[in-house]
């Protein structure tokens, strides 16, 4: 998968971020952020949660940017209590 690599780092550059194309999103969304994540994804997370009308957020304690791969149970855990799912 390293070839795609630098098409996805290009996208990510390239990228605006407008809050006001999300004001009328009518879906709830679960923003997943590790307590540990740099302090900048702190506040790309804030602004994110702040740009979508139904965001919860939900701080990991202990973890970094990549729970999903180093805290499966709890990013599982988090996923299935958002959905109404027992974990």
């Amino acid at each position: 998968m390293a070839h795609t690599i630098p098409r996805e780092e290009q996208a990510s550059s390239a990228y605006e971020f407008a809050p006001d194309r999300f004001k009328d999103l009518g879906t709830p969304t679960l923003f997943l952020r590790g307590g540990d994540s740099p302090p900048a994804f702190k506040a790309a997370a804030e602004a994110v949660a702040e740009a979508l009308p139904d965001c919860r957020v939900v701080v990991m304690q202990g973890q970094g940017h990549a729970a999903m791969d180093t805290a499966t149970e709890l990013f599982a855990e988090e996923v299935l209590g958002f959905l109404g799912r027992d974990p």
